[in-house]
């Protein structure tokens, strides 16, 4: 991991090859120091940083905001998408169709090395379509939607058991839920 401390240089670099990849201005010295500081004070890696902005001009085409790079909703997309390559991994390596059932139990355990038990859910429904490739984009599609819904889940019992306020996790919720069916072009949940 890059400290981002010592390499400012680096985050800038990186900044200016995003200013070069996408239509509109380009990043001035000033807001490349503003979000240099921001991820200082957010304790931010330089590779969290890359991932993110990497991951919000793939998504939006354009110089990634500051709140596309240090919101948890992003977050949850890059941990979504490094799940999904981490388990697609295991099931092309370890499931084959002639052996199904002792391909899954390694991967059960796999799964359980990696502190990845979560994934056992999301293995059980669509590890035999990641591993032969029915259709990867749908597949892939249908993996990100459930796996992020099933993190909210995970985060709101989490929450409840430490006493948080009902009403606030359900707001929380509803507005995390909105966000990714729009990101997956379900229209807009939110009530008119």
């Amino acid at each position: 991991m890059v400290d981002l401390k010592e390499n400012k240089d680096k985050l800038f670099r990186l900044m200016a090859i995003w200013g070069e990849m996408t239509p509109g201005e380009r990043p001035t010295p000033e807001k490349m120091e503003g979000y240099y500081r921001i991820a200082v004070l957010c304790s931010f890696t330089f590779e969290q940083i890359e991932k993110r902005g990497n991951l919000s001009i793939k998504r939006n085409g354009y110089f990634p905001k500051v709140d596309e790079l240090f919101n948890d909703e992003q977050d949850l997309e890059l941990r979504a998408q490094e799940d999904y390559a981490f388990l697609k991994g295991l099931c092309q390596n370890l499931l084959f169709a002639e052996f199904a059932t002792c391909g899954t139990g390694i991967i059960k355990m796999k799964l359980k090395e990696a502190k990845k038990e979560y994934l056992i859910p999301m293995f059980d429904i669509w590890g035999a379509e990641i591993a032969y490739d029915g259709n990867p984009t749908a597949t892939r599609a249908q993996f990100l939607r459930a796996y992020k819904a099933e993190m909210i889940r995970l985060e709101n019992d989490r929450l409840l058991d430490n006493g948080a306020d009902r009403k606030e996790i359900d707001k929380r919720a509803t507005k995390m839920i909105d966000s990714i069916c729009e990101d997956n072009n379900f229209g807009n949940t939110k009530k008119q």
